[in-house]
C-alpha cells in the first residue's frame, strides 16, 4: 500500500469527498421521500432542496479546485516519468465536468419547484435528482478508487520522499489563495484526524522546497490561519522566521 506524501494527500481529500457526496445523495433521496406520493401542505418535515442545493455548490467549487490543481500540476507530473497514464484521468475529469453541470441543472431545477410549491415539479425533480447524485456518487467513488490503486502506488515507486512532499506543497499552492485555508481545514474535519497528522509529518521536513517557501509568501495575508490550518501550519514551524517574507 502506498503510504508516501502523495498517497497521504489523496486519501484525505478522497474520505472528504467521498463523505460529502455521500451526505448529499443523503439528502437527495430524503427530499425525494418528502415530496412522492399525494400533494400535500408543506410542513418542517419536508425536503429542504434550496440546502441540498448549497451543500452541493460548495461540494463542486472544492472538487473543481482540487480537479484543476490534478490537471496542473499532478497529471504533467506523472506524464513525465509515466507513460500512457495522464491522458485518461483527464478524460476522465472532462466526463465528471459534464455529469456535474447535469446535477447542477437538476438540483437547481428542484429548489424552483421547492420554493414555487409545486408539488408536481417536485417529485418530478426531486426523484431525478436523487437519481443523478447517486450515480455521480458512484462514478466519482469508481475514479478515485482507480487513482489510489493505479495511479499512486506507480508515483510512489517513481518518486523519491522528498518529490513526493515538493509535489503536494505545489499541488496545494494551486488552490485559490483566499480559499486554501478553508478548503484543508474542511477535507481535515472530514477525515481521520491521524491522516492529517501523518501528512503534516511528511510534509514538514520540504517547508524549504521552493514549492513550500513560495506557498508560504503567498498565503503571506492569510498567515495568522495558515499557521494553524492542518497541513499549512506545517509551513510555520518554530524553526520559521520572516526571511522569505521579506
Amino acid at each position: 500500500m502506498a503510504t508516501g506524501a502523495a498517497a497521504t494527500f489523496h486519501t484525505l481529500f478522497r474520505a472528504a469527498f467521498e463523505r460529502a457526496l455521500d451526505d448529499i445523495a443523503a439528502a437527495c433521496a430524503a427530499n425525494a421521500r418528502a415530496w412522492e406520493g399525494a400533494s400535500r401542505a408543506r410542513d418542517a418535515d419536508d425536503g429542504n432542496a434550496a440546502e441540498t442545493l448549497e451543500s452541493w455548490r460548495k461540494f463542486n467549487a472544492r472538487y473543481a479546485a482540487h480537479m484543476a490543481a490534478e490537471d496542473e500540476v499532478l497529471f504533467p507530473t506523472v506524464a513525465s516519468r509515466i507513460e500512457n497514464v495522464a491522458y485518461a484521468y483527464e478524460f476522465e475529469h472532462e466526463a465528471e465536468e459534464w455529469l456535474f453541470e447535469e446535477v447542477t441543472a437538476c438540483l437547481e431545477a428542484s429548489a424552483s419547484a421547492d420554493e414555487a410549491n409545486d408539488d408536481s415539479k417536485r417529485r418530478e425533480f426531486g426523484g431525478r435528482a436523487a437519481r443523478i447524485v447517486h450515480a455521480t456518487r458512484t462514478t466519482l467513488k469508481a475514479h478515485l478508487a482507480k487513482e489510489s490503486e493505479h495511479v499512486l502506488p506507480m508515483l510512489e515507486a517513481r518518486f523519491r520522499s522528498d518529490e513526493q512532499a515538493e509535489l503536494v506543497w505545489r499541488f496545494v499552492g494551486k488552490f485559490p489563495t483566499k480559499e486554501a485555508c478553508d478548503m484543508l481545514t474542511w477535507a481535515a474535519s472530514c477525515s481521520d484526524a491521524s491522516v492529517s497528522a501523518s501528512l503534516e509529518r511528511a510534509l514538514s521536513s520540504a517547508v524549504e522546497s521552493d514549492a513550500a517557501v513560495g506557498l508560504r509568501r503567498a498565503l503571506k495575508t492569510e498567515r495568522e490561519r495558515a499557521s494553524t490550518t492542518p497541513i499549512l501550519r506545517a509551513l510555520y514551524t518554530d524553526s520559521q522566521d520572516d526571511a522569505d517574507e521579506d
